[in-house]
């Protein structure tokens, strides 16, 4: 049901736009996604039909956060290759969206392989070593 709605609706028009440039594109980045149980089958389907453009291709979404929101982690994990679990700046006030004040006492995704997982921090400071802090998050 959903696979003939995304062809038809302006999403499909977009991705299929996007991805006709072939070897270019190597995947999709959906942004401000919502997983919500009564979005899930909406966003696994989406998933599914970029896989079935081009099984090749990384799905990668960005919630923004890892808040489950009634979703089992499985489900939630459904609907991409890669989720982006946080997007916000380095440092927040306390209580205040940060990476400082990340992971906001969840671990759930810690279960599971850090290849499905990415951040979006920005406002960072080149650290001496090299290192990044989301590495030891993960």
């Amino acid at each position: 049901m959903f696979q003939s709605m995304i062809r038809r609706s302006e999403t499909g028009k977009r991705l299929n736009h996007v991805l006709q440039y072939g070897k270019l594109v190597d995947g999709i980045f959906l942004d401000d996604v919502n997983v919500l149980p009564g979005t899930l089958s909406y966003y696994a389907t989406l998933n599914s039909y970029v896989r079935g453009l081009n099984p090749s291709y990384l799905v990668a979404s960005n919630p923004g956060q890892p808040f489950l929101n009634g979703v089992s982690p499985a489900d939630y994990l459904s609907v991409a290759d890669v989720i982006d679990l946080f997007e916000g700046p380095d440092k927040g006030a306390p209580g205040a969206a940060g990476f400082n004040n990340y992971p906001y006492g969840l671990n759930w995704f810690l279960d599971y392989p850090n290849q499905h997982f990415e951040d979006i921090v920005f406002d960072v400071r080149h650290r001496r070593d090299g290192g990044r802090r989301s590495d030891s998050l993960l």
